[in-house]
């Protein structure tokens, strides 16, 4: 029985994980391919270069595009998007993102999609 107590405090000593999911549900602007949309000159190359962030001192993290909603459908028209940038002087081991999702997809002709 003294395993209990042993399997209970291993628990508490586990940390804390934080985990982000900041993509949002956007349709393709009119006219472009989906392709296009995710590489050339749209979504994947504003988000790297987005000049507010590099203007407020931030470090691109990364950037999320996958084609269909939550279920996997309507991939030709819309995409699970988020552009995350973070700040380096922030003193968090895991800083957390700032995100630019929004602002770019509204540039570039993307329309939100409701949830």
């Amino acid at each position: 029985m003294r395993i209990i107590p042993l399997i209970a405090f291993s628990f508490l000593a586990l940390p804390a994980v934080q985990a982000f999911d900041d993509r949002l549900l956007y349709s393709k602007p009119k006219g472009e391919s989906m392709t296009a949309f995710r590489k050339s000159h749209s979504f994947v190359k504003s988000c790297e270069t987005w000049k507010p962030a590099r203007k407020e001192g931030l470090t691109f993290r990364g950037y999320t595009f996958v084609p269909g909603d939550y279920t996997g459908k309507h991939k030709n028209s819309e995409a699970l998007i988020a552009c995350s940038w973070y700040d380096p002087s922030d003193s968090n081991p895991n800083p957390p993102p700032i995100t630019f999702t929004e602002q770019i997809a509204k540039q570039l002709g993307a329309k939100a999609k409701e949830d």
